[in-house]
């Protein structure tokens, strides 16, 4: 094995664990125990997360590099989503006026995604008052291995973007057998 060091995009979560065990206490777990394997995993978590991947498919980074002196470029909020390595900043470096950049290439973590299914569900950005009436949900149904990632991850950003819990129930469910009793995912 060899391990190579590259750049990485992370989300600090080391930061919120305390936070995030409180935001857990809030949401009504279905059975109760299983609240106790996220505090669990939120009070062993032993570093942050790393949101990027070096795949070929998933949903891109939204950003570029100065080629002259490596700034990181964002775009706009209004000209979201966009895929950088088909479309390039619309102004010059903000440091030194280049119009050169080049793509980041990586793409999120698919819980990126997913952890944003609340308020994607809620139309949060296209319907705001339906999303407001609505948010936090009532119910998320899951299974009992991923606490750990859509559960705590959909905490955590409901936390970091909107200081709320996403749903007032979680139900905590086993997997679905096939005929050779082995869970399906």
């Amino acid at each position: 094995i060899e391990f190579i060091v590259t750049k990485q995009w992370f989300i600090k979560t080391l930061a919120f664990k305390k936070k995030l065990i409180e935001q857990g206490k809030k949401i009504k777990w279905h059975p109760d125990f299983y609240r106790i394997r996220y505090e669990d995993w939120t009070k062993n978590l032993g570093w942050d997360w790393c949101i990027s991947r070096q795949r070929f498919y998933g949903v891109p980074i939204p950003v570029w590099y100065c080629d002259k002196c490596s700034s990181i470029i964002l775009p706009d909020k209004k000209d979201l989503p966009v895929d950088p390595t088909s479309t390039y900043p619309k102004n010059k470096c903000n440091k030194c006026k280049s119009t050169e950049f080049s793509p980041d290439e990586d793409v999120f973590d698919t819980w990126m995604t997913s952890s944003m299914s609340p308020q994607i569900a809620l139309r949060w950005q296209e319907n705001p008052s339906f999303y407001n009436h609505n948010f936090p949900m009532s119910l998320r149904p899951q299974s009992h291995d991923i606490i750990r990632t859509w559960a705590f991850y959909t905490i955590l950003k409901s936390y970091l973007h909107f200081n709320k819990i996403p749903w007032k129930d979680i139900a905590i469910g086993t997997f679905v057998l096939d005929s050779q009793g082995r869970g399906m995912h």
